[in-house]
């Protein structure tokens, strides 16, 4: 029985990665853009986002005019550790927030750990993370709280 499930399993498998590849080699037609036909997983949407974030929504300057000015009461030290969403580090919002950030406070660490909006919750929940970005928690992330 062991046998007929691997072989079974194996052989889905292979079709299922003949599959991909075969439509992962599809040439784009024409008026379709360059990417068409290609599975998200073997794009590098990383690189992408880091090429065209300059372009994008995120800018260096913003304006805070309306803010009181921010002075610091105590001198902090350590490390915060931000867990969560790959986007505040594919692009430069992560830099910007470290940079400004050090202005006030230069001797604590900021420290990305940003694979994906999925592990913020469980950070959280395991205590490896002060601050998560995520995603608004699904059935596994509040059952992982709880």
């Amino acid at each position: 029985m062991k046998s007929t499930i691997r072989r079974v399993t194996g052989g889905a498998l292979a079709l299922a990665v003949g599959m991909t590849l075969a439509h992962a080699e599809t040439p784009a037609q024409p008026g379709e853009p360059p990417n068409a036909n290609k599975s998200i997983w073997t794009q590098n949407v990383t690189g992408f986002r880091k090429e065209h974030s300059v372009a994008g929504g995120y800018k260096k300057q913003w304006d805070l005019g309306d803010l009181p000015h921010y002075e610091p009461r105590h001198h902090l030290t350590g490390k915060i550790r931000v867990w969560g969403s790959n986007y505040i580090k594919d692009g430069p919002l992560g830099e910007y927030w470290r940079t400004e950030f050090r202005k006030f406070q230069p001797d604590v660490e900021i420290e990305y750990n940003l694979p994906t909006t999925g592990i913020a919750v469980p950070a959280l929940a395991a205590k490896t993370a002060d601050v998560a970005i995520g995603r608004k928690p699904i059935l596994m992330d509040l059952l992982t709280y709880e």
